[in-house]
Formats: structure tokens, sequence, C-alpha cells
């Protein structure tokens, strides 16, 4: 007779625990960018901070509003981590841009007052005094969004300072180079010893507030590779100054393709990067529908009317500029086609200069 003999495997499961790597000198608390709204009314519906969609009421050339809030901030920590966040350049599209310019960078270190963690508020941009534009019409809300002021600072009833970054830190590819021209992303780096240059103590403990704005990029700038312009001042300090560079990529200069508004769906964002990773949206415009035309002809009855006997003049250059943050950018000269006429489309809601050069009567 034989017996059986049941046998019992032991499987001993070890479980290693893998510590997360954390910021040092600082933790995340939020990340928002600022929501705005207009109603089928045209009346503003929504504003405020929040984590989700920023809404309808955005057009290219606009300036959106974020803020990334710091917690257990510990400045005397030496190892204090960078703060790196990145926005989408040509991401989801390469033939298009989602934002090109970074600008108004600021910390604050008693910010709650502005932007609470608790609870959204309307204060989205400062105006030129500091304190928080109105933003209670459709108007006022363009007003702000197209603000073209360069260090503007959340006022001085609370700590508030501006932080100027190196031109290295600005607008550069994940290894702090100048990268491609059709890089998905772009990336700009706060240092420990920024926000001491910008005013928070060497021994600072508490929560930490940044705010910046980025700029939904322009059709009209792109598709003309007009973006060499963007290297004057201040421009050029919120990272502009790299589209004009000829060495070592040349590509900058003749880069050529659309705006913000022709990138289809909602998948522009921003984000902190590293450990505690945070993301926000970034708003997708309307394609621009502006058209600006014109006719030139001899009037030589001088009525700035034409009349059947009057000639149309072809040939003739005509230069048009246009206002972007407060620097005007001249687009290549218009010729003239064979009945005077001259025509420019996909065009921004803003400021246009019409000029010629006289080139003698015909």
């Amino acid at each position: 007779m034989k017996h059986a003999t049941t046998g019992f495997v032991v499987m001993l499961l070890l479980v290693m625990t893998i510590p997360l790597h954390a910021q040092t000198g600082w933790g995340v608390e939020r990340y928002e960018g600022f929501r705005a709204s207009v109603n089928n009314q045209g009346n503003v519906s929504q504003i405020g901070w929040t984590t989700g969609n920023l809404g309808n009421a955005w057009h290219e050339g606009e300036w959106v509003p974020y803020c990334l809030t710091l917690k257990n901030v510990d400045m005397s920590n030496t190892g204090f981590s960078d703060i790196k966040i990145s926005y989408d350049f040509t991401g989801g599209n390469p033939g298009a841009r989602f934002v090109d310019l970074v600008r108004n960078i600021q910390v604050g270190w008693t910010g709650r007052d502005y932007f609470p963690v608790t609870a959204n508020n309307d204060w989205g941009w400062p105006d030129a005094s500091g304190d928080p534009y109105s933003l209670t019409t459709v108007g006022e809300l363009q007003t702000a969004q197209l603000d073209g002021a360069y260090g503007r600072v959340w006022g001085s009833t609370y700590p508030w300072g501006l932080i100027d970054l190196d031109n290295s830190q600005m607008n550069r590819d994940i290894n702090g180079g100048l990268g491609a021209v059709d890089d998905a992303k772009r990336y700009f780096t706060i240092m420990r010893s920024d926000l001491i240059a910008a005013g928070v103590s060497s021994t600072y403990t508490g929560s930490l507030q940044i705010y910046f704005t980025l700029h939904l990029s322009e059709t009209f700038i792109w598709n003309l590779s007009l973006q060499s312009q963007l290297d004057t001042p201040p421009l050029d300090d919120w990272g502009g100054y790299v589209y004009s560079l000829t060495t070592p990529d040349p590509d900058f200069l003749n880069d050529s393709r659309n705006g913000s508004g022709y990138v289809p769906g909602a998948s522009g964002h921003t984000e902190l990067v590293g450990p505690g990773s945070r993301t926000v949206s970034i708003p997708i415009p309307p394609a621009p529908f502006g058209e600006l035309s014109g006719l030139k002809w001899f009037d030589a009855n001088g009525n700035a009317v034409k009349d059947a006997t009057e000639n149309t003049l072809d040939g003739w250059e005509i230069y048009v500029t246009a206002l972007v943050g407060g620097i005007p950018i001249q687009y290549s000269p218009q010729i003239t086609g064979p009945n005077g006429e001259y025509k420019l489309t996909g065009l921004p809601g803003t400021l246009f200069t019409i000029s010629e050069i006289y080139q003698g009567p015909t």
C-alpha cells in the first residue's frame, strides 16, 4: 500500500519599497492657469484660477497667466532643486507654434492673498499700479490679455519680486541648449539664486508662488518668418532673442509655420517638470480671420476717390506694421498687383499702420 505524499510549496514574496524622490527644499501644492470665458451674449461668464480647461476667451497674441504654489519651502537648503517648467512649442502639431514667449516671471512669498489655494478669484494680471485688472467686461478682459507692459509686479502691499532669468535659462531645450525649431517643448528654469536675487531671504521658510505669463503664438509672425523682429527689448528678455540667432542654427531665422490658432483640439499643455510634476492646459484659440486689403491708384484730382479715368498702380511697395507687445513688427513689403491691389489674410486683432515709399508720378 502506497501512501500519497502531499507537497507544499512555500513562496516568499519580497516587497521592496522604493522611496519616491522629492524635490529638495520645496514641495508642490498647486499649479494653475487662469480661466477666461465669454458666454453667447458676449459677456464675461467665468474667470478664475483652475487646473482644468482655461475657457474660450483666448486669441493669438494674448498672454495667459499661470501660478505655481510651492509648500514646505526651505531656502536655507543649499541643495535647493531647480524649478523647471515646460510648455508646448510644436507639441501635437509640428506645423504650428503653441507658445513662443514667456514674461513677467515673479515670486510672491505671502502670495496667498492674491491667489488663494482654497478658492479661485479673478486676479489674473497686474495693471500699471500693481493691482489686479478689472475683468467685469469683455473690453477689460481683452485689455488685460493683450497687455504688453514688461516687468509688472503684483503691487507692493505684499512681497512680490520680478525674477530676472539669464537668457541661458529662458526658452531652451530640455538640456539647456538652443535646440531645434521643431522641438515639441521648451523650458525655463528658476534656481535658488534667482529667487534670492528677486528678494526672497536665503533663510526663508514657508510657501512661495511663481507667477508668469505665456504668449500664444501669432500666425502672421510665424507664417511670414517675421520672428527675428522679436529680438528687441523688452521682448528679447522674455525669450524672443533665440529666434534671431544665426549661430549655431540659422534655421530660426527662416522658420515658417502657423500660430497657436492652427492647433486643433485641446492638446496644448504646460508642465512642472520632475517629481511632483503637475500639468495645466494651454488654451487653443480660433484661427485668425482678420484681413487687410487696399487699392493703389493715381489720384489725379486729389479727391481720394478712384475716378474711371484714373489708372491703378502696380508694382508699388506697401508696408504694413503691427504692434506685438508694444513692439512694431513690419511685414515683408506687399507689392501691388496688375490692378493695383494688395491683400493680407490671417491677421490678428491689433493696430496696423500702412505706409509706402513714394515712387514718383506714373
